[in-house]
């Protein structure tokens, strides 16, 4: 629950992933564009900001479209209705721009993403895999929909199909 999203980077193996100093941090873009990155945590930029409206975050590379699909919940309340949206992206240091705006996805969806395993051949067929109400089974839960039609407190698939400007 908060109002950015950062970006850091490591060359992955047993000795660099334990090592604060191999971390590179998502640092803006400079006057051409382009990203910057940097080892200094002070200097680090956030990839997202929008005020009240960041949670759990993942994105996914759709190798077909050449875009990234970067999933946010807003995880805004403990309990209760979350938001979902979804950005698109050509590279993942963005910038990004909104896909879809689902008010009250799950209604309590959270860790909301798209495996790229579950990416049809064409690009545009895909699963939305998530979470939901896990407050169903907690004493005094809020009043919680099946929304969309399926969502539950467990693993949940929803098929989607991305629409695609040209």
């Amino acid at each position: 629950m908060g109002d950015e999203a950062y970006l850091l980077r490591v060359t992955p193996s047993p000795e660099t992933i334990n090592d604060a100093s191999q971390y590179e941090f998502f640092a803006g873009h400079d006057e051409n564009g382009q990203p910057t990155w940097t080892r200094e945590r002070a200097q680090m930029k956030p990839l997202i900001e929008w005020r009240g409206r960041v949670g759990p975050t993942s994105i996914t590379y759709n190798p077909v479209l050449q875009r990234y699909l970067f999933c946010v919940t807003d995880g805004r309340a403990n309990h209760g209705a979350y938001d979902t949206y979804i950005l698109e992206s050509p590279t993942i240091t963005g910038p990004w721009k909104l896909v879809v705006f689902m008010e009250h996805f799950g209604e309590e969806g959270y860790f909301v993403n798209i495996p790229s395993k579950f990416i049809g051949n064409d690009g545009r067929t895909a699963w939305l895999c998530y979470a939901a109400n896990f407050s169903v089974g907690m004493p005094d839960p809020p009043a919680l929909e099946s929304s969309p039609p399926g969502s539950r407190y467990g693993m949940n698939l929803q098929q989607i199909r991305l629409k695609v400007k040209n």
